[in-house]
């Protein structure tokens, strides 16, 4: 696939100096996936493009914020939701800075998420990073 070579050809050229504007692209084509028919082709195009992220993200921690909120959109449903999930774990553990905002978002999103897998991996995060019961139940 084109996309994939291209995608492996970007984040093997990604440096200090231009992250940010990689990081930009990446999440342009991912709410253009957003936007488009939910095919096959789609879903494979954002896994694809999430895991760009996920590896900007290792890489340059400083972009973590940009792209968190971004993603935890995909997290109720949809075939990244598990990939999107495990990756909002590692932002909630590796940034304690992040985490009321991710923690806020998260607690507002559990009651549509369908996928098992997802609502088992979210109600770890809410209860190994909750520090109160206000932030459960507002």
């Amino acid at each position: 696939d084109i996309r994939q070579k291209t995608l492996d050809v970007a984040m093997d050229l990604i440096s200090a100096r231009n992250v940010e504007g990689v990081v930009n692209l990446l999440k342009k084509e991912i709410v253009k996936t957003q936007e488009g028919p939910p095919d096959d082709i789609n879903n494979k195009y954002r896994a694809l493009l999430v895991q760009a992220v996920h590896s900007c993200v290792v890489k340059f921690p400083e972009v973590a914020e940009s792209v968190v909120h971004l993603l935890m959109d995909f997290i109720t449903t949809g075939a990244v939701a598990v990939k999107v999930v495990k990756f909002v774990r590692e932002i909630v553990e590796q940034f304690p800075a992040l985490r009321p905002t991710v923690l806020e978002k998260l607690v507002d999103q559990v009651p549509d998420i369908t996928d098992p897998d997802v609502i088992r991996v979210a109600l770890w995060i809410i209860g190994e990073y909750c520090e109160d019961s206000e932030s459960i139940v507002a």
